[in-house]
Parts: structure tokens; C-alpha cells; sequence
């Protein structure tokens, strides 16, 4: 794992929702024990079509997506034994090599499994370091407002850590499609705990190669002050990234 002062998980997060998350919570969120259990959310609440995405619940949400994307379709798995995940991928692609990529990932924890999400912003110099930036306020998205990050991270290692966690699954997809993307990587996430007693989560993706922008992990190494470049590099990737998708809120109908 890549540390900042902060706990960073695998594939989900820039750095995690505070600064004493529970690293078990490979989606980046901070996973707190002690909630109430309920079921998570059943499959087939969500569709794609037309260029538009529409969850019925969990929560509740209309998302148009740039028409360059194509979707590759969506994975639903159980991690860690404690959280139903289910991911829905995009990709901008060239002679198979994935030039940029969507992922929204809905989640919940299982019945019998105690938890919840939260996702705070750091405070202080936590805010940013060497390969992550927060948004120092709530950012809004639709009618709601979610915590935002970015981070650079290596995918392939994030697989290899966790075979069954985020990474793996998205690779194994990119593989089946005939699709390839490794190494360096960087994402924009916009995060945010759902329902009641934030026993759910929804997490909005977008995610370069570092390639694309003439870089590699290295030139982000651990345990470093945050840097101009990164800076420049994270301005760039959130407005590609705001270009990509848009969340119209819970009842908006698309044009």
C-alpha cells in the first residue's frame, strides 16, 4: 500500500475517507464496526442505455456519460466477506490499450456484518501529499455533495496485494475484453456514505494512465510533499474527468 501519513487502500481511493480509517475497507471508505446490520442493497436496480445510467436505489441516481466511452458492463462480487460490490465500468480505448476509464461502484455491507461508511476530508497538511489531493469542501454532484480525491497508484500492485479486491476484478474485465491497462494510474473519486446508518456507499470514478500525461508512479514517490506537478497533473484529470460524466440527481430525466 502507498502511505501518506494516511492508510491508503487499493484501487478505490486517493487516500482514505480519514486519518484512522480501517484498512479492511478496500473501497476507500473508513468501514466503523459497531452499526446495526441490514441487507444490502438486491441487484438489478440499475441500467445503462442511450448514453444514460439510472440507479433506482441505494442510492437513487441519473448519470449521462460522455458518448466516447463504451461500457464494458459491471461486476458484482462480495469483499472481504462483509460487503456486496457491484462496479460498472466505461473505457475510452485505442487498438485495445485503455486511454481512460469510468467505474461506479455501488456497495453495501451484508446482512450480519457490522459496519458502517464514512468519508471525512483531512485536515491540515493531510489534505494533500506527494501522490493524493483532497478537495478542501464537500463537492457537489447532482443534489448531493460527496468527498473528493485524487490519487496516483500502481494498479498491478494493487491486484497482486489484494487478488480479490477492486483492482483484480477491473483487470480481469479490461483482460476478458480484450482490453489493457497496468502500472501508474491516476483517479478523480467522488465518494459519499448512503442511507441509513451509512450502511451503503456510492463512489464515482475516473481514472487515467499516468502515461497519458507523460508520467510514471515514480515521479510520485511515498512519503513526499505534495508537488507542483501533481498539482498540474490532479487539475488536469478532475476537469477530463468532470467532461466524462454528469450526475443529473436522483429524479432528473435525461435530454
Amino acid at each position: 500500500m502507498r502511505l501518506v501519513s494516511i492508510v491508503f487502500l487499493t484501487f478505490a481511493m486517493a487516500a482514505c475517507a480519514s486519518s484512522t480509517p480501517d484498512s479492511s475497507a478496500d473501497d476507500g471508505s473508513e468501514a466503523q464496526d459497531g452499526a446495526t446490520a441490514a441487507p444490502a442493497a438486491p441487484t438489478g436496480n440499475r441500467t445503462f442505455a442511450d448514453g444514460v445510467f439510472r440507479s433506482r436505489r441505494d442510492p437513487a441516481m441519473t448519470v449521462r456519460v460522455d458518448p466516447s466511452f463504451e461500457y464494458i458492463g459491471a461486476d458484482e462480487f462480495v469483499l472481504a466477506q462483509k460487503a456486496a460490490v457491484e462496479r460498472h465500468h466505461w473505457v475510452q480505448a485505442e487498438e485495445g490499450v485503455v486511454k481512460a476509464m469510468i467505474v461506479f461502484q455501488f456497495e453495501g455491507f451484508l446482512p450480519g456484518a457490522l459496519g458502517r461508511y464514512r468519508f471525512t476530508i483531512p485536515k491540515g497538511d493531510r489534505i494533500s501529499g506527494s501522490s493524493y489531493r483532497y478537495s478542501p469542501a464537500p463537492v457537489s454532484l447532482g443534489d448531493q455533495a460527496y468527498v473528493h480525491n485524487t490519487w496516483a497508484f500502481d494498479i498491478d500492485k494493487s491486484a497482486a496485494d489484494k487478488p480479490e479486491a477492486e483492482s483484480a476484478h477491473t483487470l480481469r474485465r479490461l483482460q476478458d475484453k480484450g482490453l489493457s491497462l497496468g502500472g501508474g494510474l491516476i483517479m478523480s473519486r467522488y465518494a459519499r456514505a448512503v442511507g441509513p446508518g451509512q450502511r451503503k456507499e456510492i463512489i464515482l470514478f475516473y481514472i487515467e494512465p499516468l502515461s497519458r500525461s507523460g508520467h510514471t508512479i515514480d515521479d510520485f514517490p511515498d512519503l513526499s510533499k505534495a508537488s507542483e506537478a501533481f498539482d498540474k497533473l490532479s487539475a488536469e484529470v478532475v476537469q477530463r474527468g468532470r467532461a466524462a460524466f454528469e450526475v443529473l440527481g436522483a429524479s432528473a430525466k435525461a435530454p
